[in-house]
C-alpha cells in the first residue's frame, strides 16, 4: 500500500514526443498493467489507507480518554468511519440531530491521498490517450465511491447513521476529480489536456483560481490575526476545559482539521455577509449578535456583541483588491487588445471565483447539532451576491484597465501566445523562464528605442522609462542632433564616461 504514496521511479514521459491532444499515447513498457486495472486498484487502496488512519486515530483517542473503560473497539472504529464519511459530505444522523458541516481539513487529506493513488496508477499503466484517462478516472471514482457506500451501510447504527447516497456521491466527486488529476499528472498528458482548452477557457480558469485563492488566503490571514489579537480569551477557554496532555493534543488536532473552514468563514466576513454561530446570530463587519457560544477555544477569537467600529467596514475593500489583482494577472498572462474580450475574460474569472466562494460557504458550515446549532457558518446566497459585487467587479475593472494600458503602451510582440505546450512553471523550468524574461526585455528595449528615435543597440534604449520624468539630470526623450559629414542628421551620444549633458549646441 505504501508504494502508492511514494513518487514513481519510472522516467517521465517525453512531452516532445507526444503526437496531439488525443492520439499521442505513451509507448507500452514491459510489465505495465491496463489502466482500468490500476485505477480500480487505486480506488480500493486509497480509501483503505484513509480508513486505517482514521481508525488508528479513533482508537488512540478512545484509549487515551478513559483507558477504554467505556465503549467498545467497534464503537471507536465506527466513529473513525463516520469521520471519514463526513469528510466526503455524507450527512450524519445522530439521534434527533443531523450533522451536515464538512471538516474541510479531512476532505483535503482524502483528496491528496486520492491524487497520489491516481498518479501512481497513471505512471505504472499503459495509457493510450485522453479518452482512456477519462475512463480510468471514472473507474477510480466509481470504485472509491463503492467503498464509501459499503462503509456507510456497515457503519450505520440506531445511534448514528451516515447517509449512504451522499457518501457515494461525495466519494465519487473527491476521487474522480483528485484521482483524475493524479492520472493526468502520472501519465504525462498534461500538455495534451491543456491543448484541448481554448485560450478563453484557460484565461477564465486561471483568473478564477487566482481570485478565489487570493480571497481565501485573505480570509485565512484575518482568522489568524483574530486568534492572535484575542489570544488571551482563547487561552482562558482552553484552561477552563481542564484538558490533560492527550486532550490538549486532540484539541489542537481539531483546530487543524477545522482551519480550512475557519478560513472560509473569514473570507465570508471580508465579503460582508459574515457567518452565524447559531440560529439568529451573525458575525459581520456591520455588527455582532451572539448567543451562548460553544466552548471551543478558537471560537473565543470572535468579537463580542455590539455594533462594529466604523473602520471594520474597510475590510470590504479587501475582496475588491483581490478581484483587481486577479483581473490584472489574467490579462497579463492572456493579453488582448479587445475591450470586449478582456471584459469577458475578467467577468468570467470573477463569476467563477464567486461560485467557488459560494460553494466554500455552503460546505464550510451547516448543522453541527440540534436546536440553535443547526445554523453555523456562512450562507451561500449572500456570499455569492457579495462576491459578484466585489471580486467580480474588481476583476472586470482591472481587466479593462489592463487592456487600455496595453493598447497605449504595448506592441504586437506583447500579443504573441506562447501556447500551452511551451508554457512552463518558472520554478520548474528555469531555462524557459529565462528565455521569456529575455524576450520581454527585448520588447521593452524596442519600444524605448522607437520613442526616443534611436537604434535598438543604442545604450540609451536601455535607460528605463522613468528617467524621462526628470529623475535623472537630463531627459532622454529629446535627443540633441547635429549634421553629419554627408548632410544627414545624427544623434549626439553621451560621453563615454557615463555623464549626460542637458544640451549640446548645434555646430555652425
Amino acid at each position: 500500500m505504501t508504494d502508492l504514496l511514494s513518487r514513481p521511479t519510472r522516467a517521465p514521459r517525453d512531452r516532445a514526443g507526444s503526437s496531439g491532444s488525443s492520439g499521442g499515447g505513451r509507448a507500452s513498457e514491459p510489465g505495465q498493467r491496463a489502466l482500468a486495472v490500476s485505477a480500480a486498484w487505486a480506488g480500493v487502496v486509497a480509501p483503505a489507507i484513509l480508513l486505517a488512519v482514521f481508525w488508528g486515530v479513533a482508537l488512540v483517542g478512545w484509549f487515551s480518554s478513559d483507558g477504554g473503560s467505556h465503549g467498545t473497539t467497534r464503537t471507536a472504529l465506527r466513529i473513525g468511519a463516520d469521520a471519514w464519511l463526513l469528510a466526503h459530505g455524507a450527512h450524519l444522523q445522530v439521534g434527533a440531530a443531523t450533522v451536515t458541516a464538512v471538516p474541510l481539513g479531512l476532505s483535503l487529506l482524502c483528496a491528496y491521498v486520492a491524487f497520489r493513488a491516481g498518479r501512481w496508477a497513471g505512471a505504472t499503466s499503459e495509457v493510450e490517450d485522453l479518452m482512456s484517462l477519462g475512463l480510468g478516472a471514472v473507474v477510480l471514482g466509481g470504485t472509491y465511491a463503492s467503498v464509501a457506500l459499503v462503509a456507510a451501510i456497515l457503519a450505520a447504527t440506531p445511534a448514528a447513521a451516515p447517509d449512504p447516497l451522499r457518501a457515494f456521491l461525495g466519494g465519487a466527486v473527491v476521487a474522480g476529480v483528485a484521482g483524475g488529476l493524479g492520472l493526468v499528472v502520472g501519465s504525462g498528458l498534461r500538455a495534451e489536456l491543456r491543448a484541448l482548452l481554448p485560450t478563453h477557457a484557460r484565461a477564465v480558469l486561471f483568473g478564477g483560481l487566482v481570485a478565489f485563492l487570493a480571497t481565501y488566503a485573505a480570509g485565512a490571514v484575518l482568522s489568524g490575526l483574530a486568534v492572535a489579537v484575542r489570544g488571551q480569551s482563547v487561552a482562558n477557554v482552553l484552561a477552563g476545559l481542564h484538558l490533560d496532555g492527550a486532550g490538549a493534543f486532540f484539541s489542537v488536532g481539531l483546530v487543524a482539521v477545522l482551519a480550512p473552514n475557519l478560513a472560509g468563514w473569514g473570507a465570508s466576513y471580508l465579503l460582508g455577509p459574515g457567518f452565524a454561530l447559531g440560529t439568529g446570530t451573525v458575525v459581520a463587519p456591520s455588527g455582532v449578535v451572539l448567543g451562548p457560544v460553544p466552548a471551543v477555544p478558537v471560537l473565543a477569537a470572535v468579537p463580542g456583541n455590539g455594533p462594529a467600529p466604523g473602520w471594520a467596514l474597510a475590510v470590504l475593500a479587501v475582496p475588491v483588491l483581490c478581484g483587481l489583482y486577479a483581473g490584472r494577472a489574467t490579462l497579463r498572462r492572456f493579453p488582448t487588445r479587445s475591450y470586449a474580450v478582456g471584459a469577458a475574460r475578467s467577468a468570467g474569472a470573477g463569476l467563477l471565483a464567486a461560485v467557488a466562494l459560494a460553494f466554500l460557504a455552503a460546505v464550510s458550515g451547516g448543522s453541527v447539532g440540534s436546536g440553535r446549532m443547526t445554523d453555523v457558518g456562512p450562507a451561500a446566497g449572500p456570499t455569492l451576491l457579495m462576491s459578484l459585487a466585489t471580486v467580480a467587479l474588481g476583476a472586470v475593472v482591472a481587466g479593462l484597465l489592463q487592456v487600455w494600458w496595453r493598447t497605449r503602451h504595448g506592441d504586437e510582440g506583447d500579443l504573441v501566445d506562447e501556447g500551452p505546450l511551451d508554457r512552463s512553471i518558472p520554478w520548474r523550468d528555469r531555462e524557459a523562464a529565462a528565455g521569456r524574461a529575455e524576450a520581454r526585455s527585448d520588447r521593452r528595449r524596442e519600444r524605448r528605442a522607437r520613442r526616443r528615435g534611436v537604434a535598438v543597440d543604442d545604450p540609451r534604449a536601455d535607460v528605463p522609462g522613468w528617467a524621462d520624468l526628470g529623475v535623472w539630470s537630463a531627459s532622454t526623450r529629446h535627443v540633441p542632433r547635429r549634421s553629419g559629414p554627408s548632410g544627414e542628421t545624427q544623434a549626439v551620444h553621451p560621453p563615454d564616461d557615463g555623464e549626460q549633458t542637458a544640451h549640446v549646441p548645434r555646430p555652425e
